[in-house]
């Protein structure tokens, strides 16, 4: 490097930073299987397209200006095969994956500011060096906000707020945000200038571009500027006027969460969420810079003179030339005069606040008289920088849930929007999007007759498809996945209570062992050993033959005894609360058993089964059924097997969910059980 690094300038974190290495070897050591497994798959994608050169060359400047290789794949540009397969792996950065062994190796954080090549390095300016005072990263608060369409500061700025305020708490912070945001956006996101949603174009530029283009504009005179998010396509759906207005304005910006999502189902990158809250004081610092003047439009009585008040304490040199509200008729003459005293003060831009789509509506229709620059409807601005209401914190906006803070602070206003509107909207684009592919393919190929229907019948087949996967093997593999990540849960948030019983059965028996494993029929008469808490003494099987005669049970099938002598005074106690159960939670992480399903029998037992009985073996045996919510031990061997037969006839997932709900307060409580 012809610029060498300062180590005066490292900001002193001795203790902080060997915090951050611990926290990333600890991450790293638990990732690598998953790393690897990732970087085998992608490996696979490659060499499936005939790309054998796997490894992408890459030196990195790292700490104090030492450089580095790069761990890291090739990114197939045009797959021919598994193009899907490269599309998913592209979004959740599997062919960066080997980088986890860089951060294994010291070479690379976490966090930290994203690696530069030797050439890029030698052009950094003198103050951005200090970010060689800390380790690359996988990521960080630029890589996170860009990913999120909201990274209006430079990178450099943000690298510096990162290494003076950095802390372990900060990294893991940064971390748990990141990793739901991996999908959405590329490794690599090529961007159009523009994109058409649903017959709307939209301008797709950065928050800076916007910025300069509104100062062009507001010097020609007389432009419509409007920002379009999921909510204003819905009005738009309702109301053919304002959505013939989207079409003639002069810009059109992409705003909120929803129009990322749309762009990414479309295959549009949205460059930047260019948003009215975060482009406001941009554009007063702008207009400071460039001598521009602003008017305020819109909101209740006093909102806007608020507004002025406050952005005139941030920006003293600021021309705001008019603060109204927006309560006046159309057509009246408090409105004649207004826009008087809009032409007499002859502002460059004129931000109008009255709500979709009344504010669009007006400025089309006065924007001939009115003698403005520019004139953007603006929403519920005026509210957040009045202080009426508060703007969602940053963390919220890095993960695209400000519309849960919106609605939040208004639910009655914001609930029919977005729990019923936001779900409206992505359906509406998905619908147009292939509606429009499908009316391409048959102007492309106009020669073949293709019926009108064709496409819905074709939908309609597929959700068939989908609806019968759901019902047969689907609700399977979805109750097994729960039992996997229950079970798994179970596991580790009981090992507590797995350690005390165990130190409570050694001490009462300190010669017999601590868990008790038996052979019971599983799904179609297949053996599995099932795993409990020992609850009775050591030879408590020899001594069963004894006491048959003093069986409690209805039917001969099974033996019960409210006052089983071979039960031991722990036992009387792990049993009353099924805590003796609890290994069986291993035999739903292997598969032997479920969380929901007819209790496994000995074979003993099985071996009396009559026709009806052995139906119970169709299922995979479970921890609690309707017989264990329904009677637990007081029912006899009759009333078991109908409530089991029950369950299998009516099983559901929603049954299952309510049958484990009905199971813990049984279980609290003791009851039925012996």
């Amino acid at each position: 490097m012809k610029k060498t690094f300062d180590k005066s300038l490292k900001l002193d974190k001795p203790l902080t930073d060997m915090g951050r290495r611990l926290l990333d070897v600890s991450l790293a050591s638990a990732l690598a299987p998953l790393s690897l497994a990732a970087s085998t798959l992608a490996a696979f994608t490659l060499l499936a397209n005939g790309r054998f050169d796997l490894l992408e060359e890459g030196r990195r400047i790292g700490l104090d200006g030492q450089p580095f290789r790069q761990l890291r794949l090739k990114t197939p540009l045009a797959p021919h095969k598994f193009k899907r397969l490269c599309e998913v792996l592209k979004r959740v950065h599997a062919y960066d994956a080997p980088m986890i062994f860089n951060v294994l190796k010291g070479e690379m954080a976490f966090v930290g500011p994203e690696p530069i090549s030797l050439n890029e390095a030698e052009e950094l300016k003198e103050h951005e060096l200090l970010r060689f005072s800390v380790r690359p990263g996988l990521t960080d608060t630029y890589k996170l906000r860009k990913r999120m369409n909201i990274a209006f500061e430079s990178r450099s700025v943000l690298e510096r707020a990162y290494i003076a305020r950095r802390s372990v708490k900060k990294d893991m912070a940064i971390i748990a945000r990141t990793v739901p945001t991996l999908i959405l956006g590329r490794q690599a996101p090529v961007y159009a200038d523009s994109f058409v949603l649903r017959d709307v174009k939209i301008d797709n530029m950065t928050m800076r571009e916007v910025i300069d283009r509104l100062i062009k504009l507001s010097a020609e005179g007389r432009h419509h500027v409007a920002f379009v998010n999921a909510h204003c396509f819905n009005v738009y759906s309702d109301d053919e006027e304002y959505g013939y207005i989207l079409k003639r304005t002069d810009l059109t910006l992409p705003d909120g969460f929803g129009i990322k999502l749309a762009g990414i189902m479309i295959g549009a990158e949205v460059r930047e969420n260019v948003n009215g809250t975060d482009l406001f004081p941009r554009l007063c610092r702008a207009c400071v810079l460039n001598g521009k003047s602003i008017f305020l439009l819109g909101a209740a009585p006093g909102i806007a003179a608020k507004v002025r008040e406050k952005m005139l304490e941030i920006y003293p040199d600021l021309s705001i030339v008019g603060a109204e509200h927006g309560y006046f008729e159309e057509g009246s003459p408090d409105e004649r005069d207004l826009i008087a005293r809009i032409n007499e003060r002859r502002p460059d831009f004129l931000l109008v606040a009255m709500g979709v789509p009344r504010q669009e509506k007006w400025i089309d229709a006065h924007l001939h008289e009115l003698s403005v620059g520019v004139a953007m409807g603006v929403g519920g601005l005026f509210d957040f920088y009045s202080g009426r209401i508060p703007r969602a914190p940053l963390w919220m906006r890095e993960l695209g849930l400000e519309w849960t803070w919106r609605l939040a602070q208004e639910p009655q206003r914001m609930f029919r929007r977005y729990i019923f509107g936001n779900p409206r909207f992505m359906f509406d684009v998905w619908r147009w999007y292939y509606g429009q592919a499908r009316t391409q393919l048959i102007n492309r190929f106009d020669d073949i007759d293709l019926p009108l229907n064709m496409y819905r019948e074709e939908m309609e087949f597929q959700l068939r498809r989908v609806l019968w996967w759901i019902a047969t093997d689907g609700s399977l593999k979805l109750k097994r996945f729960i039992d996997v990540a229950a079970s798994s849960v179970g596991l580790l948030a009981l090992s507590p209570l797995f350690l005390a019983t165990a130190a409570a059965i050694k001490i009462e028996d300190p010669s017999g062992p601590v868990f008790y494993a038996q052979e019971r029929v599983g799904l179609h008469g297949k053996m599995f050993r099932m795993y409990k808490f020992r609850s009775m003494v050591k030879d408590a099987d020899r001594l069963r033959a004894q006491l048959m005669e003093q069986n409690e049970s209805g039917a001969g099938v099974l033996f019960k005894m409210k006052n089983d002598p071979r039960v031991t005074r722990v036992g009387k106690f792990i049993r009353k609360y099924s805590i003796d159960e609890l290994p069986q939670i291993y035999n739903v992480l292997k598969g032997d058993m479920s969380i929901v399903g007819p209790r496994p029998h000995l074979v003993s037992e099985m071996e009396q089964y009559g026709v009806k009985e052995r139906d119970r073996l169709e299922v995979t045996p479970g921890l609690t059924c309707l017989w264990q919510v329904g009677g637990r031990s007081m029912l006899d061997f009759n009333q078991q097997v109908n409530l089991d037969k029950r369950y299998i006839q009516n099983q559901s997932l929603w049954g299952d969910v309510k049958l484990i709900l009905k199971t813990i307060p049984v279980v609290l409580s003791g009851s039925g059980a012996y």
